[in-house]
C-alpha cells in the first residue's frame, strides 16, 4: 500500500504525519515553527520532522506533501509571501525540502490540501464542486471545481480570505482594506469583541475571563462564553457568521458548489457561526444555487492539513 509523508506548515506548529492511500494516517508528529528565525531554519525542522516520519512509515513513502500559507507555485515549490510569517518572499520551498530529504516534494496552500482532504475523504466527500474556508488566524480557501482544484492561471485563485465586502473596512494583513480575512480572521473577531465589551452598560462574563487588558482574549474563549449564554460573546460570533455569509455568497454566486465546508478554530464555534452563515448566504445569494448549496463543518479535524498535503503525492490533484 503507497504512503506518503504530509507537513502541514503553520505560523505557530508544523505538523507531519505519514497517510495512506485511504487517507488513514498511520503516525504522525508536532514540531514548534519558531517564525521569527526565518525560512532556512523552518525548513531544517521541517526536514528533520519529515526524517521521523520517514523511520516509522510501513513503505518507503512515495514523496512529501506540503501545506504552506500564502500564494505559492505548485509547479516550481516557490512562495510568493506569506501574509502572516515574514521573509518567505519568493522563496524555493519544495526544492530547498527535496535537497534535504532526497524524496519527491509537492507544495500547495494549506487551504487548498485541506479541501482535498474534505473532497476525497472528508465532509465533501462524493461531491464535484466544493469550498473550503479554513477560519483562524487568517482566512484560507481552497476551491474544488468539476473534481479539480482550482490554482488559476498565476497559480494564486483561491484566495477567499482577500476578497473585498467593503473597501473602506480595515487595513488586512494583505496591505488592502475590507477583505473578509480583515472582519473574520481573529483579529477582526478580537476587535469587535473589544469595541463591544468597552461600551458602557455592556455586562458580560468575557470581561473576567478575558483578563483586565484583555490579554486572554481569543476567539476561543469568545465561544467559550457564548456556550454559557454570554449575551455579547453570542453577539459577536453571529455577527462574525453574517460577515462570513456576504463573503460565502459571491462565492457561491460565482462558483454554485454542492458544499460550503468551514474549518479552522473559528469554525468550533458551531450553530453560533453556522446559523447566520446559512442565512446571509440564502438571503444574498441566487437562487436556485442558495437554496441547495449546504454549508457544513469540516470533518478531517486537526488531520486536516496533513491528509492534504499526503494527497499531493498520493494521486492526481
Amino acid at each position: 500500500m503507497p504512503v506518503a509523508i504530509g507537513l502541514d506548515l503553520g505560523g505557530t506548529n508544523i505538523k507531519g504525519g505519514v497517510v495512506d492511500e485511504n487517507g488513514k494516517v498511520l503516525a504522525q508528529g508536532e514540531v514548534p515553527t519558531l517564525a521569527l528565525e526565518g525560512p532556512d531554519a523552518i525548513v531544517g525542522r521541517m526536514a528533520k520532522l519529515a526524517e521521523e516520519m520517514r523511520a516509522k512509515a510501513p513503505t518507503p513513502p512515495v514523496g512529501v506533501g506540503v501545506g504552506s500559507p500564502g500564494p505559492l507555485d505548485p509547479t516550481t515549490g516557490m512562495l510568493y509571501f506569506t501574509p502572516n510569517m515574514p521573509g518567505w518572499d519568493n522563496y524555493q520551498l519544495g526544492a530547498k525540502l527535496a535537497e534535504k530529504l532526497k524524496l519527491k516534494v509537492v507544495v500547495d496552500n494549506d487551504a487548498n490540501v485541506a479541501a482535498l482532504a474534505e473532497f476525497r475523504w472528508g465532509a465533501a466527500k462524493g461531491t464535484k464542486t466544493m469550498l473550503l474556508l479554513t477560519l483562524g488566524t487568517g482566512i484560507g480557501g481552497g476551491i474544488i471545481f468539476d473534481g479539480k482544484l482550482v490554482n488559476g492561471p498565476k497559480v494564486t485563485a483561491g484566495e477567499v480570505g482577500h476578497i473585498i465586502i467593503n473597501d473602506k473596512g480595515p487595513k488586512c494583513g494583505c496591505g488592502n482594506h475590507g477583505c473578509l480575512e480583515a472582519y473574520c480572521g481573529t483579529e477582526g473577531i478580537l476587535a469587535r469583541a473589544k469595541a463591544l465589551l468597552e461600551l458602557p452598560g455592556t455586562v458580560s462574563i468575557l470581561r473576567e475571563m478575558a483578563g483586565r487588558e484583555y490579554e486572554k482574549l481569543t476567539p476561543a474563549l469568545i465561544s467559550q462564553a457564548a456556550g454559557k449564554g454570554d449575551g455579547p460573546a453570542i453577539s459577536v460570533l453571529k455577527e462574525t457568521g453574517r460577515l462570513l455569509g456576504v463573503g460565502i455568497a459571491s462565492l457561491v454566486n460565482l462558483f454554485a458548489p454542492e458544499v460550503v465546508v468551514l474549518g479552522g478554530g473559528v469554525a468550533r464555534a458551531g450553530e453560533f457561526i453556522f446559523m447566520p452563515v446559512r442565512e446571509e448566504v440564502r438571503r444574498r445569494a441566487m437562487r436556485p444555487a442558495s437554496e441547495w448549496v449546504k454549508v457544513v463543518p469540516a470533518a478531517m479535524g486537526n488531520d486536516a492539513g496533513t491528509v492534504g498535503a499526503a494527497a499531493l503525492v498520493l494521486g492526481d490533484k
